[in-house]
């Protein structure tokens, strides 16, 4: 079977340089090749959905956004909205009509059954289309932790290497591990909501968010966190990365674990940070995990 890429080409939706340019972005950040396309202005919704109906066995669909039915879509939690990519658009019958953008998962599908108790129509429909949707009628539901006084922390670069030009990002970066050791979380994560990015916190039992960003700040941030941990821009798909990344402190050296995966919307940062509290804990700079959270 041929690949998507060059099925798009040979009917002559796009050209081989918009499909190369999608694969570098892809390579970089993520996501998918169809969505990627459409996104960047390469490719029409209704041509990705007519060359990908045979491919996935289901019906595509264009979301019109202002006739989505809010009782169908009420049907779906947000968690689980997000987490399969699925927007449910209208009932027919006793059939829940969804829109996904994997409609050929069976997981996906009988969780959504599962928790709606009814049948599932699934639909095929492009990633910014969803996307859209997921935005508007799907928020993300947070619960922020009360925290402790921030104790003193460093506030200016992550390491000697990143001292020209990225102070602001280092800033940020530290402010947010910062709040995460106070709040007792184990590991920092940032990754790719559809329309922004979301920075939480992983704690023991459960997580919060701790802010949004805007989309156009994923790409400086993974590029800020390599150069602190020293790795290199991946130069092929299906890439990870590990790798420490050093935190100067008062003489002495904290560390976070990061890791660099790939994700369906864009790379995901996730930093451990179980050494780096250790060290202050050990040193008095800061209480233990069970008695910093409020």
């Amino acid at each position: 079977m041929k690949k998507l890429g060059q099925l798009l080409v040979d009917q002559g939706l796009v050209t081989p340089f918009h499909v190369d340019r999608a694969i570098w972005w892809q390579q970089d950040d993520g996501g998918r090749l169809g969505g990627l396309l459409i996104r960047l202005g390469y490719l029409d919704e209704s041509g990705f959905l007519r060359v990908m109906e045979p491919l996935v066995h289901a019906r595509g669909i264009q979301i019109d956004d202002d006739a989505i039915d809010p009782r169908a879509a009420g049907r779906i939690p947000s968690t689980l909205a997000r987490r399969t990519s699925a927007v449910a658009i209208g009932m027919r019958n006793d059939r829940l009509v969804v829109a996904m953008t994997d409609p050929g998962n069976l997981t996906s599908v009988s969780d959504l059954e599962a928790v709606t108790g009814m049948r599932v129509e699934s639909c095929l429909a492009a990633d910014p289309a969803v996307a859209r949707v997921l935005d508007k009628y799907y928020p993300i539901e947070t619960t922020l932790p009360a925290l402790a006084p921030r104790p003193a922390m460093p506030t200016a670069v992550l390491t000697e290497a990143t001292r020209d030009t990225g102070h602001t990002l280092d800033n940020l970066l530290f402010a947010w591990i910062r709040d995460a050791l106070i709040a007792g979380a184990s590991h920092l994560v940032i990754e790719r909501a559809p329309l922004f990015l979301v920075v939480r916190c992983e704690m023991p039992t459960d997580s919060f968010e701790l802010t949004q960003l805007e989309v156009m700040f994923q790409r400086p941030l993974i590029r800020r966190l390599r150069l602190a941990a020293g790795l290199p821009t991946p130069n092929m798909p299906g890439w990870r990365q590990e790798a420490p990344i050093r935190l100067p402190y008062r003489g002495t050296e904290l560390s976070v674990e990061l890791t660099l995966f790939p994700d369906t919307l864009g790379p995901t940062a996730r930093l451990a940070l179980g050494d780096a509290r250790a060290r202050l804990c050990a040193a008095g700079l800061m209480l233990p995990a069970a008695t910093n959270a409020a």
